[in-house]
C-alpha cells in the first residue's frame, strides 16, 4: 500500500475548488440589470403586473419591476424573454395563489407543463432572474416555473433574496434544462446554458401536496405511493454541456412533501456548491409515485462531470429518507466538505454518498473532509453511508465528529466495490450505541483499506465494534492510537479480515481493545 496517501492531510479539500471561476464558496456579486437609461415600473394589481412584465420582456430597459402590497392571482403571470428580470417587493408585497385545480401528471419523469394553471409565474427564456422581498402563497402549482428555451448559453442566474414560498401544491421553483413541455408532448431542452443559483434568507414550507383529491397522497398505504410526482420544495434540472453551481446562506426548507431541495444534473457539467447556516428539517413525508420517499438535501449527477458540496453550520434532521443524499455517476469525483454539520434523526441514512453505481467503470473518488460533523440517531439505518463502485477510491479525513445511537444498522459504513483503494483518516470520532456495528469497512477489488484511528472510540455497539475486511488481492494498513474500541454483549472488538491473497498489518499504541482484536487470513498485529 502507498502511505502516502494517509499522511496526506485533507484539510484543503473543501477550498480547493475556491480558485475555479465557478467557485460558490464566496457569493457572487449580483449584476445590477438596470442601465443609466432603464425606467422602472411599479404594480400593486396582477393586471399591472402582466403588463410590466410584458413590457420587460420586449424592452430590456424596463427589467426590474416594483410590487408593493398582496396582489391575487386568478391564472399565472408570464415572461417570455431573454432581458434579465428583476422583482423587487415593498409595503409587505406578497404574490397570493392562483388556486386553479390542475390535472395530475402520472409518472416523475414528466411535469405538469405550461398548461399548469397553478402556477404563479412561468418564465421561458434565458434571463437572469432576481426576486428580492416578495412572498408567494397558496399556488396549487409552482411558484416559479422556469423553462430554459433549447438555445440558451453562457449562465442564467437566479437570484432570490429575503423571499418566503409556502403552500405551494407542486414545487417553489422548478428550473427545467432537461424536458420541458407536459408528458403528452415533451420538449428536450438540454441547453449550453449553465445554471448558477443563489437563495439569500429564502424559506421555503408546505409544498408538494397539492390539492383536491390529491391531499389523501399522504395517508396512502406505503406500498402504493402518490400520482402526485416528486415535486420538490425546490428542483434544478440540468442538462446538455452546462453545469449547476450555487451559493445558500440562511436558508430554511421545512416540512415540504417531496425532498427540500434537488439537483438533477445530467451533462457534461459539474454541480458545486456551498451552504451555510441554513437548515433542511422534516421533509418528505408524501410518498411519491413511483413509489419513494424523499430527502432533506438531494443531488444526483451523471455524465462527465462531478459533484462537490460544502455544508457549514448546516442542519439537515427529521427527513423521512436520507438527510443529505449524493449520488455521482459519472467520471468525476463527489467530494464533500462539512464543518459543524448536524445530520441526525432521518429514517434512512442520516448521510449517504454513492459514486458510480449505475456507471462502473467510472473513475471518480469519493473525497471528504469532515469536521464536527454529528450524523446521531437514524431511526431505520446507518449514521453514514459511502459507497463507491467504479475505479475509484473513497479518501479524505473526519474529524470531531460522531456516528452514534443509529437504530437498525451502522454507525460509519465505507464500501468500496471496484479496484480503488480507502484511505481514511480518523481523528476523535465516535461511533457509539449502534444497532449494528461500530464502524465497517469492505473492499472488493485489488485495492487497499488504508486506515488511521487516533483519540477515537467505538463502544456499546450491537454488532463488532470496528470490522475491516478485505476480500480481494489487496490488504490493510491499519493504524490504532491513543483509542478505545470494545464489544458489548460478548461482540467483537476489532475484526480485521482478509480474504484474499494479499496481507494486512495492523498497528496498535496506547489503545483499548476489548476483547482482544480478532482476524482472519494473513493480518499481522504490531
Amino acid at each position: 500500500m502507498n502511505r502516502t496517501l494517509l499522511r496526506v492531510s485533507t484539510l484543503v479539500l473543501p477550498f480547493a475548488w475556491a480558485a475555479c471561476s465557478d467557485s460558490p464558496l464566496q457569493p457572487t456579486v449580483e449584476r445590477d440589470p438596470v442601465t443609466a437609461e432603464a425606467r422602472f415600473a411599479s404594480v400593486s394589481s396582477a393586471a399591472a403586473l402582466q403588463a410590466a412584465l410584458d413590457d420587460a420582456a420586449t424592452d430590456g430597459r424596463r427589467s426590474t419591476i416594483y410590487v408593493r402590497g398582496a396582489i391575487e392571482l386568478k391564472e399565472p403571470l408570464t415572461y417570455v424573454g431573454d432581458h434579465d428580470l428583476t422583482l423587487v417587493g415593498s409595503r409587505g408585497a406578497r404574490i397570493v395563489g392562483p388556486t386553479n385545480p390542475i390535472a395530475p401528471p402520472s409518472s416523475s419523469a414528466a411535469r405538469v407543463g405550461e398548461e399548469t394553471v397553478g402556477d404563479a409565474l412561468q418564465v421561458l427564456g434565458e434571463p437572469d432572474l432576481t426576486v428580492r422581498n416578495i412572498d408567494f402563497e397558496g399556488q396549487s402549482g409552482h411558484g416559479i416555473y422556469f423553462e430554459l428555451t433549447d438555445d440558451a448559453s453562457g449562465t442564467v442566474r437566479v437570484n432570490l433574496n429575503r423571499t418566503t414560498f409556502a403552500g405551494q401544491g407542486l414545487s417553489a421553483v422548478w428550473v427545467e434544462d432537461q424536458k420541458g413541455g407536459s408528458e403528452a408532448a415533451p420538449d428536450p431542452i438540454e441547453s449550453n446554458a449553465s445554471i448558477y443559483v443563489s437563495l439569500t434568507r429564502v424559506n421555503v414550507f408546505d409544498t408538494g401536496k397539492a390539492n383536491g383529491a390529491s391531499s389523501i397522497c399522504s395517508q396512502l398505504d406505503e406500498d402504493l405511493g402518490c400520482e402526485w410526482a416528486d415535486f420538490d420544495g425546490m428542483r434544478f434540472n440540468e442538462g446538455g454541456r452546462g453545469g449547476i453551481t450555487f451559493f445558500f446562506r440562511d436558508v430554511d426548507f421545512r416540512g415540504n412533501f417531496g425532498d427540500g431541495i434537488e439537483f438533477d444534473e445530467i451533462g457534461d457539467g459539474s454541480v458545486v456548491g456551498t451552504v451555510v447556516n441554513s437548515s433542511f428539517n422534516e421533509n418528505g413525508a408524501q410518498l411519491q409515485f413511483p413509489v419513494d420517499v424523499e430527502d432533506g438535501f438531494d443531488i444526483d449527477e451523471a455524465g462527465d462531470g462531478g459533484l462537490k458540496l460544502a455544508m457549514i453550520n448546516t442542519e439537515v434532521n427529521d427527513n423521512i429518507d436520507e438527510g443529505v443524499d449524493l449520488d455521482e455517476n459519472g467520471s468525476g469525483d463527489a467530494a464533500f466538505a462539512a464543518f459543524y454539520l448536524e445530520a441526525t434523526g432521518n429514517v434512512d441514512e442520516n448521510i449517504k454518498i454513492t459514486e458510480s453505481e449505475d456507471d462502473p467503470v467510472g473513475a471518480g473518488d469519493i473525497v471528504l473532509s469532515l469536521f464536527n460533523v454529528t450524523a446521531d440517531g437514524s431511526l431505520d439505518s446507518r449514521g453514514a453511508r459511502f459507497e463507491e463502485f467504479g475505479e475509484g477510491g473513497v479518501r479524505g479525513v473526519i474529524n470531531g465528529s460522531s456516528f452514534s445511537e443509529n437504530t437498525e444498522d451502522d454507525g460509519l459504513r465505507v464500501d468500496e466495490e471496484g479496484d480503488g483503494s480507502i484511505a481514511l483518516i480518523l481523528r476523535r470520532v465516535s461511533t457509539n450505541g449502534n444497532d449494528g456495528q461500530g464502524i465497517q469497512m469492505t473492499e472488493d477489488g485489488t485495492g487497499d483499506i488504508g486506515l488511521s484511528l487516533t483519540r477515537s472510540e467505538s463502544t456499546g455497539n450491537g454488532n463488532t465494534a470496528v470490522e475491516l475486511e478485505e476480500e480481494d488481492a489487496g490488504g490493510h494498513d491499519v493504524t490504532v492510537r491513543n483509542s478505545t474500541i470494545t464489544g458489548a454483549g460478548g461482540e467483537k472488538s476489532l475484526d480485521v479480515i482478509e480474504d484474499g491473497d494479499g496481507s494486512s498489518t495492523v498497528t496498535i499504541r496506547n489503545s483499548t481493545i476489548d476483547p482482544a482484536p480478532d482476524s482472519s487470513g494473513d493480518v499481522v498485529f504490531n
